[in-house]
């Protein structure tokens, strides 16, 4: 919804000028099991994306890149005006509680390596390790099978295709998903109540802001 309010607002402000240049709708990709917070864990996307993000699919079929004159027109002249500044006046993203945002990207960062330092977490790895040696596969752990190696070629191979089924498949067999989910929340929750009052403020920012989407889509399509 954000996206297309965004989209919207841009292209009515780049519309007031001779500029044949408009933003691509937002493009629609079927994200059912892309969170890749603990790895891939969607047979699915295994299958056919293997452990490289479905969404540069369609990435790399996006429209040219917009001249300098319309990047101005974008942009601004100092790179901080122009149409889209005026979509983030007009969704008020410009309005972020800077402490609350810090806190909630300290949260997300830090729960996620405390969690795997947990006696419990580090024994669910150690299952998922097993199950994957029984598939003649030597990973220590979810992070180290999605490394850098398979991402040298644009595109899946069929190894990789391979290891990501395996790994999804593990992660089902010791049901990581929901032990790790439930032990990194657990800290979570407690962080959260130590900033409460910041992270209500960026809860309300959120929810403003899509109020303000909502209501931008509403009036176009009146």
């Amino acid at each position: 919804m954000l996206d297309r309010a965004r989209v919207m607002v841009v292209n009515r402000c780049l519309a007031r000028s001779l500029v044949g240049f408009r933003l691509p709708s937002p493009p629609k990709v079927d994200e059912s099991g892309y969170s890749r917070r603990y790895g891939v864990v969607d047979a699915h996307v295994a299958a056919t994306y293997g452990y490289h993000d479905p969404r540069d699919t369609v990435a790399a079929s996006a429209p040219p890149e917009p001249n300098a004159e319309e990047k101005k027109l974008l942009f601004g002249q100092d790179g901080r005006g122009g149409c889209m500044r005026e979509a983030n006046l007009a969704l008020g993203s410009d309005a972020a509680p800077p402490r609350g945002v810090d806190i909630a990207r300290t949260i997300d960062v830090t729960s996620f390596q405390e969690s795997q330092k947990l006696a419990e977490i580090t024994e669910v790895f150690s299952e998922w390790s097993s199950c994957m040696s029984r598939r003649g596969l030597d990973y220590p752990s979810p992070m180290a099978v999605a490394g850098d190696e398979w991402f040298a070629s644009a595109s899946p191979s069929p190894q990789e295709k391979r290891v990501a089924q395996a790994d999804a498949a593990c992660k089902g067999e010791v049901d990581l998903v929901d032990r790790w989910h439930g032990a990194e929340s657990k800290l979570q929750q407690r962080m959260i109540r130590e900033n409460t009052e910041e992270l209500e403020g960026l809860k309300k920012f959120h929810s403003d802001m899509v109020e303000k989407a909502r209501s931008l889509l509403s009036e176009a399509r009146s």
